[in-house]
């Protein structure tokens, strides 16, 4: 019913950027699911790429969060913007792009992805946190390699003084 939806979109005048009840739009949850079908036919029937939840979240962090590294680089390959930061996050997620997401979730084919293709491999997070800290924090030992294949600073701290060293 989804596919249907999203193929008739250009013929019957149907907005595809109109948001759900929750702020949502079909893109985002799209992306969400991992139904990259839905998700071209949307970007060719002009969804906007670059458009956010009620959440602050768009459609290439949803993608990131899951490790969906197909839909993300389609995403890419339409202009979505990769170093959009979730702006309505909580407060210690202020900040955070679909690099924080990816690499906290342990997708480094995702991480790897967006630093080839030009992500800034020290963003900082409102609160310092990069990337980097992230994955490490959280145990990712692969994702971290990647990182440090790209040449993440070792010793940059977050506004509390902390670095990958020491939680």
């Amino acid at each position: 019913m989804e596919v249907r939806r999203a193929q008739g979109c250009g013929q019957h005048h149907v907005n595809v950027n109109a948001c759900m009840y929750n702020g949502c739009t079909a893109l985002i949850v799209a992306c969400e699911v991992d139904h990259i079908n839905v998700v071209e036919r949307l970007l060719l029937r002009g969804a906007k790429v670059n458009l956010s939840q009620c959440q602050g979240r768009t459609g290439l962090i949803q993608a990131s969060q899951n490790g969906y590294t197909d839909i993300a680089l389609m995403l890419l390959q339409f202009g979505a913007n990769i170093g959009s930061a979730d702006a309505l996050a909580q407060p210690m997620n202020k900040g955070a792009t679909g690099l924080h997401v990816a690499s906290q979730n342990g997708h480094g084919d995702v991480v790897d992805a967006f630093l080839q293709r030009g992500a800034n491999v020290n963003i900082a997070r409102n609160d310092g946190r990069t990337p980097l800290m992230q994955a490490s924090q959280q145990g990712q030992i692969d994702t971290t390699n990647v990182f440090l294949q790209h040449g993440a600073d070792l010793n940059s701290t977050d506004d509390t003084g902390m670095t990958i060293y020491c939680k």
